[in-house]
């Protein structure tokens, strides 16, 4: 089976989140090389010691142009370009729907939904302080907290909420599991921002949170890999839906039993967790990041 991994960050050398995508990107490329697949990546510059890399121009093109010569391709994409680049896919989507991705992409649309749904969401409390966030965006980018609400088009305002922050990493489709639950270290920082700073995977939490996150990802028409991250205060809010891999898989696939790329192109495939690990943003560089001569490759 011949694959294509199109991460956003390492195939445009973004500086701000080059570690968290090239710990993604080597994360599926290997584990889908260790499989038997033949993997591609797209890339600007930086190179892997699994794959073959893909230089391009343009990531939009690069989507376009090779998914055509693969039988499957796997977008990491931030979520307000996601859907878009969904749609240049030629070969068989690894990933979700082009429509399911925009509504998840949009915390507005997103969190009516799932309130429509008897799901909690910010919108279900109260607070004196509000996590002022870009209505479109992923993560915690460009996120802070404020003693005002800040509302627009681009911003999104929701009451702040004490609590556990956690993640649960899903595979969607005909037969919808959750894989494991995992801590988020988030830092609040004097300034107001709030940043993502890794995480540990697996946490015990009770398995009516692993439902919730399955839920989620029904309620979207999710498919393939996808988080979910909630605070668990007095009750589970859901805070966003992740219609993608996210770098949990990083940690996760450190721990699992089966290959990630197996639970991606197996529904029905079970998943054993043996152990912990643990990550900081800043161990991304020390983990995985190499450069070296640049050097064409094209599909065979």
């Amino acid at each position: 089976m011949r694959v294509l991994i199109a991460e956003y960050a390492t195939a445009e050398s973004l500086g701000e989140f080059i570690y968290e995508g090239f710990a993604m990107l080597h994360t599926l490329v290997s584990s889908f090389q260790r499989i038997g697949c033949e993997v591609y990546y797209l890339t600007r510059e930086i190179l892997m010691n699994c794959g073959t890399p893909i230089f391009i121009q343009s990531f939009e093109r690069g989507i376009e142009e090779f998914s055509k010569e693969v039988d499957a391709t796997l977008i990491i994409a931030p979520d307000e370009i996601l859907g878009e680049m969904t749609e240049k896919i030629h070969s068989e989507n690894l990933g979700s729907p082009a429509d399911s991705v925009r509504i998840c992409a949009d915390k507005l649309r997103c969190y009516e939904r799932l309130e429509d749904e008897g799901i909690r969401t910010p919108f279900s409390c109260s607070s004196e302080l509000y996590v002022v966030k870009p209505r479109f965006g992923c993560g915690c980018q460009n996120t802070f907290l404020s003693e005002c609400a800040e509302s627009s088009d681009e911003l999104i305002s929701t009451p702040f909420i004490k609590g556990e922050h956690i993640s649960v990493s899903a595979i969607g489709g005909e037969h919808p599991r959750a894989l494991a639950a995992n801590e988020q270290f988030i830092i609040f920082e004097e300034s107001g921002k709030v940043r993502y700073d890794g995480n540990r995977t697996p946490i015990k939490v009770p398995e009516d949170i692993l439902e919730l996150a399955v839920r989620c990802g029904e309620i979207f028409g999710l498919r393939g890999y996808y988080g979910v991250d909630m605070v668990l205060g007095e009750e589970p809010f859901v805070v966003d839906v992740n219609p993608r891999v996210t770098t949990s898989v990083f940690s996760l696939s450190r721990v699992m039993r089966e290959e990630i790329a197996e639970e991606i192109l197996n529904e029905e495939l079970s998943c054993t967790i043996d152990g912990s690990f643990e990550f900081r943003i800043r161990d991304l560089k020390k983990f995985f990041f190499k450069r070296r001569k640049k050097k064409k490759y094209k599909i065979p």
